[in-house]
């Protein structure tokens, strides 16, 4: 479900830009093995815009940076770093509707969001906050209760038909052999139970991440170091959906420090994933040039070249996709497309707009 949260380096922004695409990769073991190859595909084989939803321009609601974004019942739920801090929402036609909670330290009040989630059931949000305590608010904006979920670093945060699922993105260090990767709670945010173990190497706390989200009747997580796709809908327990794999696959301790700048070029690894409803589109980097797959749990596999994809992407409604999209990013790389183009022409000083999109059947 898509989707993805990936702040990329200036470095990484740069060079995801464009991707390239691949030979059929072979199926092994019930894994798939991603290859390089050299051919180009034009956007209009690969995926269609919708529209752009053009979010209310004011002070109480523009956004300066996006962490996610949620749509749910009719509301786009945008979780805003740097002028607010605050869970903003907006109607399906980018109207301003309302903010979630309180910044401050009083009751009922939060600091440091870092994710959330909606329960679609009840429109009530919840938002996760360092180190690891979630606040709840019901769908008129009351706040229901707060909890420190666990002593652990739980870093991501979703809703699924059967409670709440977390996330340490392997990136803990407290815990030594009782950190794990996935952890639920209750609706009432009571824990249930863990599972996988985190890596042995401690991950650090750079911006390369995994990604947690709901999608139709699951909750799926993405594991960018393992590069594996989880159902962890059921609490204390996780199936792997998918696992795959590269020639040359980036080793984990090139993970730690600057190794990682140093030597994205040199290695094959996952730069971000966007969940579908029967696989997963995998955004690659293949020792110096990137790579988009679609690939499905039954293992068929689509490869796609040189197209130009937007460089973070959530999950909407009805199958289709949402990317947040700057006005100078739209003025650098959308306007000059053969895309569907804005309603109206966006001005400099307009708000960060959504591109809704949907890969081509």
């Amino acid at each position: 479900m898509k989707s993805f949260i990936l702040h990329l380096t200036p470095l990484l922004l740069l060079s995801s830009m464009f991707i390239t695409s691949c030979s059929r990769p072979k199926i092994c073991d019930h894994s798939v093995i991603l290859t390089d190859a050299d051919k180009s595909t034009p956007i209009a084989e690969v995926y269609s815009v919708e529209e752009w939803i053009h979010l209310d321009n004011d002070e109480q609601c523009a956004i300066k940076s996006h962490v996610k974004i949620i749509e749910a019942n009719g509301l786009i739920y945008i979780l805003e770093r740097g002028f607010h801090n605050k869970v903003l929402v907006f109607d399906s036609n980018g109207k301003f509707v309302k903010k979630i909670g309180v910044v401050g330290q009083g009751p009922g009040e939060y600091s440091g969001p870092i994710d959330f989630a909606v329960d679609s059931s009840d429109g009530s949000v919840t938002i996760l906050t360092e180190p690891s305590t979630a606040y709840k608010y019901d769908a008129d904006n009351r706040f229901i209760m707060s909890k420190k979920l666990d002593e652990t670093l739980l870093h991501h945060i979703a809703h699924g038909p059967k409670g709440f699922v977390a996330s340490t993105d392997h990136l803990t260090y407290t815990e030594g052999e009782h950190a794990y990767l996935l952890y639920w709670f209750d609706n009432d945010l009571n824990f249930l139970g863990k599972a996988i173990k985190v890596l042995d190497i401690q991950m650090p706390q750079i911006a390369f991440r995994g990604q947690l989200a709901s999608l139709d009747d699951k909750v799926i997580y993405n594991d960018y170091f393992t590069n594996r796709v989880y159902d962890c809908t059921s609490p204390g327990a996780s199936d792997t959906l998918l696992s795959y794999s590269y020639a040359k696959q980036m080793p984990l301790e090139m993970y730690l420090g600057m190794n990682y700048f140093d030597n994205q070029r040199n290695y094959d690894h996952t730069l971000s994933v966007i969940d579908l409803k029967d696989g997963v589109a995998i955004n690659s980097f293949l020792t110096g040039s990137h790579n988009v797959f679609i690939v499905g749990f039954d293992g068929d596999v689509k490869s796609f070249g040189s197209v130009v994809m937007p460089m973070e992407t959530y999950n909407g409604t009805d199958g289709t996709l949402l990317s947040p999209i700057q006005i100078d990013e739209y003025y650098h790389r959308w306007h000059d497309r053969a895309i569907k183009q804005p309603d109206h022409t966006p001005d400099p000083e307009d708000n960060m707009m959504i591109m809704r999109w949907k890969f081509n059947d």
